[in-house]
């Protein structure tokens, strides 16, 4: 995210975030437009749009519009990120000076790379420098001599724009003079530390100096480190008299001047001086090979002074603060003018949900995946452990820690070197932790010490990931003592409660042997009283037929009485038998109240009742069969 100064003492922070401002002005005209209700009256009878659509004034429409507006530009600005109010800072920087020298001789100009040679360490030189981090760069272009056209600096842009004027009629003495490319080189790189200096030529190195190689040697004792890429094909093609011409060089003779690249005399000059070759590629590998695992990793970065910095005060609260409390305010007098509970308008919940946003959430999210997609695809090009950790790095930021493992364990299988593998050990139980994975970040970080003992951010993390791991096992230990005590506690209840059950059964046996001693007498009781009533009717009948002649009528109603008698001792006997049968099923009082005590309370109330109920009924068909009520001594269960 880069920061964009619009005049002094001003800047913002975000201004590719302008985008999503448009977007919330936009947002609340559409809404505007869309919830003014005109097009739910249209549906709803004018009778009744007093009732069922909920309707402001004039006056109150405009005052809710003024507020939401208001808020959301106040919001729109907010989300820009505006600064002001600065401090000066001098910012240190560290990194290594690095002198790129440049071929413009005539044979450049040749064709084997598109569009012509020259183009192409161009475009190879403008790549080099987005793999830069702080380092500083000069530029240097030479062909019979050399001329410094950049010094060394942190501008990149300032390079940029010197490197697109180099051209072939810059230097007007022909030829390729390695030895005096190299010689400016060293004077521009003098001021320098002295294990922090590299020159990188682009060059086809044809008509070379023998001087060039001595020079190389030299030049690499005093510790500057000389590094070349050839640009051209082995094979050679021929020489354009200009950049657009179709006409090609010739010689004296009329022959075709054929440029071929001379790999020997460049791998020559950069061995004596301790640096690599290599040829010029459509990929990065080239640059990738010289700059990070050359330049990076083995040469010593100086501390230079930069100028000086501004760095601005954060001033977005000032505006999200009014946004919110005109947003507080909407709604607070939509309430007021409805005199309803109103729900949270659309453009309400939005303009709340990106305030409580943060200003640089949506870019950085963006940024960051487009950091992976860019790395990634850098890795396929060139596997090696520098982008295998810089792409984990990415995943990690992205929370992606299954990925970034995955990067980092390869990156250690590609043989890094000591201090890249003490980062990767270190990432990577970073990562194993966040996922759970305990046991495998205690053998990365316990690596890491076995490399370096001294590594104190990994010896705090081993520390207290040893503490954890103590602490977790103490509280399984904990919860395995208290499972075991409570089904202990379950075992003893259990046997409570058979010995009781125990109990129980032995006196409902009793309880019931004492009630069939009971039923048996009450049973002979009611045998006698029926034979009795049986000899009585027999008697009666014999009367009955000695007058019969004489007392017709009063014979008449007798049977009719005895028949009345009859039905009533069937009745009382099935009544007597029902009774009986319920007295054989009938529980203890002890069974009784522990039946009731164990019901819940919603239910022992509708029991109680059920058999107040079935008892009056009971006392009921005994007092129709003749019978004696019986006390229930006020307790009818």
């Amino acid at each position: 995210m880069m920061e964009r100064e619009l005049f002094d003492g001003f800047a913002l922070g975000a201004p590719e975030q302008i985008y999503i401002s448009l977007m919330l002005v936009l947002t609340f005209v559409v809404l505007i437009l869309f919830a003014s209700g005109q097009s739910l009256k249209k549906l709803v009878h004018p009778n009744n749009q007093s009732v069922l659509v909920l309707g402001y004034s004039k006056t109150q429409k405009n005052l809710l519009n003024i507020l939401r507006l208001g808020a959301l530009l106040f919001l729109a600005m907010a989300v820009l990120r505006p600064k002001w109010g600065y401090e000066l800072q001098d910012v240190k920087k560290k990194g290594v000076d690095i002198v790129v020298a440049v071929d413009v001789s005539q044979s450049m100009l040749a064709r084997d790379l598109a569009p012509d040679r020259l183009e192409a360490a161009r475009r190879k030189i403008l790549d080099f420098l987005t793999l830069l981090k702080g380092d500083r760069v000069a530029l240097v272009a030479f062909a019979g001599a050399a001329y410094p056209q950049c010094p060394l600096t942190e501008d990149y842009q300032a390079f940029r724009n010197f490197l697109e004027l180099l051209d072939t009629e810059l230097i007007p003495v022909a030829g390729t003079s390695l030895a005096d490319a190299i010689e400016v080189s060293r004077d521009v790189l003098g001021q320098s530390s002295v294990n922090s200096r590299a020159i990188i030529f682009f060059t086809d190195g044809e008509e070379h100096d023998p001087e060039g190689v001595e020079l190389a040697r030299e030049v690499g004792k005093t510790g500057i480190k000389i590094f070349t890429i050839g640009v051209g094909s082995v094979e050679g093609v021929p020489v354009p008299q200009a950049r657009n011409s179709t006409y090609n060089l010739r010689d004296s003779s009329g022959n075709l001047v054929v440029s071929r690249l001379n790999e020997n005399a460049l791998q020559e000059i950069a061995e004596v001086s301790g640096g690599i070759y290599q040829r010029i590629s459509v990929d990065n590998r080239d640059l990738e090979s010289i700059y990070l695992q050359e330049i990076r990793l083995k040469l010593e970065e100086q501390e230079f002074m930069s100028t000086q910095k501004k760095i601005y005060q954060e001033r977005y609260l000032w505006l999200a603060l009014p946004a919110f409390l005109m947003l507080c305010f909407e709604l607070f007098a939509s309430f007021l003018f409805s005199q309803k509970i109103v729900r949270l308008s659309r453009h309400g919940v939005l303009c709340l949900a990106l305030l409580l946003c943060p200003g640089n959430y949506w870019s950085e999210s963006l940024g960051s995946e487009r950091e992976v997609l860019n790395l990634g695809q850098k890795y396929a090009q060139n596997k090696n452990s520098e982008m295998a950790y810089n792409l984990g790095h990415a995943l990690y930021r992205n929370q992606d820690f299954l990925q970034a493992r995955q990067m980092w364990e390869q990156g250690l299988r590609l043989n890094p070197a000591k201090v890249l593998e003490e980062k990767l050990l270190y990432s990577l139980g970073n990562a194993s932790f966040y996922q759970g994975d305990f046991l495998s970040a205690l053998g990365y970080w316990q690596k890491l010490l076995e490399i370096n003992p001294e590594h104190a951010e990994g010896k705090s993390n081993l520390e207290l990931l040893m503490k954890l791991l103590q602490k977790k096992q103490d509280d399984n230990q904990d919860k395995q003592n208290k499972e075991s005590e409570d089904q202990k506690d379950q075992q003893d209840q259990g046997d409570q409660k058979d010995q009781s059950d125990q109990k129980d059964q032995s006196g409902q046996q009793d309880q019931k042997n004492q009630s069939d001693q009971q039923d048996q007498g009450d049973q002979k009781d009611q045998s006698d009283q029926k034979d009795q009533s049986d000899q009585k009717g027999e008697k009666d009948q014999k009367e009955q037929n000695g007058d019969q002649q004489e007392k017709q009528e009063q014979s008449e109603s007798k049977s009719e009485e005895k028949s009345q008698e009859q039905s009533q001792k069937e009745k009382s006997s099935d009544s007597d038998g029902s009774s009986q049968k319920a007295q054989a099923q009938k529980m203890s009082e002890q069974e009784a109240q522990r039946f009731l005590n164990r019901l819940p309370k919603e239910n022992l109330e509708q029991m109680k009742r059920f058999i107040r109920f079935k008892l009056r009924q009971k006392e009921k068909e005994r007092e129709e069969a003749g019978k004696p009520a019986r006390d229930l001594g006020g307790k009818a269960w």
